[in-house]
């Protein structure tokens, strides 16, 4: 019985993670691709409220490139936070890295008021509202 238990615990304990990230939305067929320079414009010195589908997380940023930072909060779940990344632009991806974490970059689309983060195997990883 106490085995079955511990099994039923372990399986809980995998479940309840994987739970936690978001379902991304497709990236809309008319969503354009911004270029290096457009992606600067569109962030630096702006605040953003973002979905991080990967993560099953939401929080706000704000950039600046002359600082070459992105400050902002977190959430996930109950839990909360404040972060500073490291940003750069590289060609036509916005990178960031967050501490000892591995560089992320992405391809930056806009479709209205809509920000998307597509990672290089076309998966929205954000999607983003200027605030």
């Amino acid at each position: 019985m106490m085995r079955l238990l511990c099994t039923a615990a372990i399986a809980v304990a995998m479940i309840v993670p994987a739970m936690a990230a978001m379902t991304a939305p497709t990236l809309p067929a008319t969503a354009k691709k911004l270029t290096g320079a457009e992606i600067m414009a569109l962030y630096d010195g702006s605040t953003v409220k973002w979905t991080n589908f990967a993560q099953g997380m939401t929080g706000t940023a704000t950039s600046d490139f002359k600082k070459k930072t992105e400050t902002g909060t977190w959430a996930a779940g109950d839990k909360k936070g404040n972060y500073t990344s490291a940003i750069s632009v590289k060609g036509d991806t916005f990178c960031y890295k967050t501490g000892k974490s591995k560089e992320v970059c992405n391809s930056v689309y806009t479709e209205g008021a809509d920000i998307y983060q597509v990672n290089a195997k076309g998966i929205v990883e954000s999607e983003d509202q200027k605030q």
